[in-house]
C-alpha cells in the first residue's frame, strides 16, 4: 500500500483526474443548470452547505469526488516525501538529486492547506449592489461609491423584467460590448475611528485592495424600468488574510518545478533523461 501511494504515476494520474473533474463541474454549471447552486456554495461558509447539498445530490456527488481526489493527492504527496526524502535526510545526502523534490512536495502541501483553511475559515464574501452616492458596511469599514465611469453602450446592460440584459453575463461579452479599460467604479473607504479615507477604483478583473481586504467589481447594469443615472455596480467584498500565503506558495511551487526541470535537463545523465 505504501508503495502504491508513493508512486509518482499515481500523483500524475490524480492531477489529471482532478483537472477533468473541474471541467465536469464547469459542464454542470453551463450545460445542466447547476450554476446557481455552485455560485451559492462559493458564497457560503462550509457549515451552511448542508441544505443546499441535500437539494442537489448530483452536485454533492461531484464535490465529494473532488475532495476525495485531492485528499488522495495529499496522501500521495506525504507518503512520497516520507519514502523518498526522509531516508536521504537521515543519511545526510542533502545533495542527492531527489532532494530537489522537497520544496515541490512542501509547497504543494502548503497550497492544499491554504485551500482548506480558506473554505473552513477565511472565505466569507459579502455581495452588494450600489448606485452613486450609496454605501455599504464591511468589517468596520464604510464603502461608498462616489463615481461610475462607463464607456460602453448602456442599452446593452439594461435589465428586463427577469433581470437579464442584452449583453448577457459580463464574462461572455465581447470587447465591443464591454471594454474593461473604459469602465470603473470609484470608491471611498472609511475605517471606523479613522478620519483619513482611502480613495481608489475597482474594475473588472482589477480589484481594489486595502490590507487583506479586496473589492472586486463583478457587473454593471441599469435596473429594469429606471433611467441611465440609476446605473448600478455589483461588488464582492472579501477579507482573506491567506491571500499573501496563497500567492507566495503558488509562485514558490512554480519556481521549484522550473528549477527541478532545468536540473533534469542540464545535469541528468542520458539514461536518466530517457527515463524522464
Amino acid at each position: 500500500m505504501m508503495r502504491l501511494f508513493s508512486s509518482m504515476r499515481l500523483g500524475c494520474a490524480l492531477l489529471v483526474l482532478a483537472a477533468l473533474w473541474f471541467a465536469l463541474g464547469m459542464g454542470l454549471a453551463d450545460l445542466w443548470g447547476y450554476r446557481w447552486p455552485l455560485k451559492q456554495l462559493n458564497q457560503m461558509p462550509l457549515i451552511q452547505w448542508g441544505p443546499l447539498m441535500q437539494d442537489n445530490p448530483v452536485l454533492l456527488l461531484w464535490l465529494l469526488s473532488l475532495v476525495s481526489l485531492f485528499a488522495l493527492l495529499g496522501i500521495n504527496t506525504l507518503v512520497c516525501s516520507y519514502k523518498t526524502l526522509w531516508p536521504l535526510w537521515r543519511r545526510k545526502k542533502l545533495r542527492h538529486r531527489h532532494f530537489m523534490l522537497l520544496p515541490i512536495h512542501l509547497f504543494t502541501l502548503l497550497v492544499f492547506a491554504c485551500h482548506g483553511l480558506d473554505i473552513l475559515w477565511a472565505h466569507h464574501p459579502q455581495h452588494v449592489q450600489l448606485k452613486v452616492g450609496e454605501s455599504a458596511r464591511f468589517e468596520g469599514h464604510q464603502i461608498e461609491l462616489t463615481q461610475i465611469e462607463y464607456g460602453n453602450d448602456l442599452a446593452l446592460i439594461r435589465q428586463d423584467q427577469s433581470g437579464h440584459t442584452a449583453a448577457g453575463r459580463i464574462t461572455r461579452r465581447s470587447l465591443e460590448q464591454f471594454d474593461p479599460n473604459l469602465n470603473w467604479a470609484f470608491l471611498r473607504i472609511i475605517q471606523e475611528g479613522s478620519i483619513r479615507p482611502i480613495h481608489g477604483q475597482a474594475g473588472f478583473l482589477t480589484p481594489l485592495t486595502f490590507g487583506n481586504r479586496s473589492i472586486t467589481l463583478t457587473d454593471f447594469y441599469v435596473p429594469f424600468g429606471q433611467e441611465d443615472d440609476a446605473l448600478t455596480v455589483s461588488l464582492t467584498l472579501t477579507n482573506n488574510p491567506l491571500s499573501g500565503w496563497f500567492l507566495g506558495c503558488y509562485l514558490a511551487l512554480l519556481i521549484s518545478l522550473i528549477l527541478h526541470l532545468a536540473h533534469l535537463v542540464l545535469f541528468s545523465s542520458p539514461s536518466e533523461k530517457a527515463r524522464c
